[in-house]
């Protein structure tokens, strides 16, 4: 248990991490802002509001309101990194901005960006995507998931018996499912601000930016970075 509260206190932490990296991405590259620049904005202030509502409701034992917002935090990051995987990311970002989802643009091998080939995608560098992703939509739709947070089986003897509750507290939970649950958002939010870092990086960078096989290898980007 103290090792889960230890983990929700550093999720918290990343809070400065976003505010200190949204003036360091405006500025980068001496101020010139890209449509890109709109769509990592939109995906930092969406983060850190995530980040808040999710410690607060995990913290306070309320899984079954926690787990959909790191499905959300999840969605975060596989659309901003379909930015990687298209020519021209600022078209891209500025068909977001037009109302035009992720899921209807097709990346640079021409398959459309929907959920299920971005995970597939991003899975070759994150093996707990797909299962955290499956586990983390059981909880936006009503499903066995919400079944089983609210009924458990009680061990009479003609083994009929059973346990509910309806509450705002998490009875049924294992705390190995808390600490996995805050564990995933936590790579999870790494993994959104390594893209935002990367961006920043090519802005800084211009001579990048004509060479979209230079600025899209966002792992060369973070260790210079980091350097």
């Amino acid at each position: 248990m103290n090792d889960t509260a230890s983990a929700i206190s550093q999720l918290r932490s990343y809070r400065d991490k976003h505010l200190e990296l949204g003036p360091h991405l405006w500025r980068a590259g001496g101020g010139v802002l890209y449509p890109l620049d709109l769509l990592a904005t939109a995906t930092l202030n969406r983060s850190v509001c995530l980040i808040r509502g999710y410690c607060d409701l995990i913290g306070s034992h309320n899984f079954v309101a926690a787990v959909p917002l790191l499905r959300l935090q999840i969605d975060n990051y596989l659309r901003f990194s379909a930015a990687w995987l298209v020519a021209d990311p600022h078209e891209l970002a500025m068909q977001v901005l037009k109302g035009n989802p992720v899921k209807d643009q097709r990346d640079m091998s021409e398959h459309r960006m929907t959920d299920a080939h971005l995970v597939k995608i991003l899975a070759q560098k994150h093996p707990w995507l797909p299962n955290a992703y499956k586990e983390a939509c059981a909880y936006v739709h009503l499903s066995e998931q919400h079944i089983l947070n609210a009924v458990t089986a009680r061990a009479d003897s003609d083994g009929r018996g059973f346990t509910a509750k309806i509450s705002d507290n998490d009875e049924f939970v294992p705390d190995t499912a808390r600490a996995e649950s805050v564990e995933v958002f936590d790579e999870t939010t790494k993994a959104i601000l390594t893209l935002v870092r990367a961006w920043a990086y090519a802005k800084e960078h211009p001579e990048s930016l004509a060479n979209p096989d230079v600025w899209l290898d966002k792992d060369k980007q973070v260790a210079q970075l980091e350097n």
